[in-house]
């Protein structure tokens, strides 16, 4: 499964992780295993709205899933401007939500 991130800020924070073709965002199962290669699923047939895009299946199998990604105030570089993940199953390891600016400081 691929994801690609859509940085957005927010105070919601977001845990996501992948068993086969479902993804769980903050508890909320949404499978794709009925995507067929080659197919693209609307954003609006997706009834979730950590979902930023349309969802498709390449030729290969690989599911691409769009994905709001939610941020702090102070958003390290990784997280506003994030390469996309490649996730196969389990935790899905997110950038980091912020920084803690006080830390930096010291």
């Amino acid at each position: 499964m691929k994801l690609v991130l859509s940085p957005i800020r927010t105070e919601q924070t977001l845990t996501a992780s992948v068993e086969k073709d479902a993804l769980t965002l903050n508890g909320q199962r949404i499978d794709f295993a009925d995507l067929p290669a080659g197919a693209v699923l609307p954003k609006e047939e997706i009834a979730c709205d950590w979902i930023a895009d349309d969802v498709s299946r390449d030729a290969e199998g690989l599911l691409t899933i769009p994905l709001m990604l939610p941020h702090g105030p102070n958003a390290p570089r990784e997280t506003l401007f994030p390469k996309p993940l490649l996730v196969k199953r389990g935790k899905v390891r997110l950038p980091p939500y912020d920084v803690d600016v006080a830390s930096d400081t010291l």
